[in-house]
């Protein structure tokens, strides 16, 4: 949504055109934001979507398994 004020022109920054001369950005910015907190917290959309808390242990999992992708810097030794 960031990117979204950002391209509001071409040419001019955000302090020269504000983001609330695009009713239809911001309108369209409302409705998403609204629509992912009523999936989020209206209790049988998180079901319907299949939701569910992030855990520490799931993190850990994840960082085990996809830990050559999280790596940084390092040389994997391919070419």
């Amino acid at each position: 949504m960031c990117n979204a004020l950002n391209s509001l022109s071409e040419n001019q920054s955000l302090v020269r055109m504000p983001p609330w001369s695009n009713f239809w950005l911001l309108s369209a910015m409302t409705l998403s934001m609204s629509l992912h907190f009523l999936i989020i917290y209206v209790d049988p959309l998180p079901m319907i979507f299949n939701l569910s808390p992030v855990t520490t242990l799931s993190v850990q999992k994840l960082n085990k398994k996809f830990k050559k992708f999280l790596t940084v810097g390092e040389d994997t030794g391919t070419r």
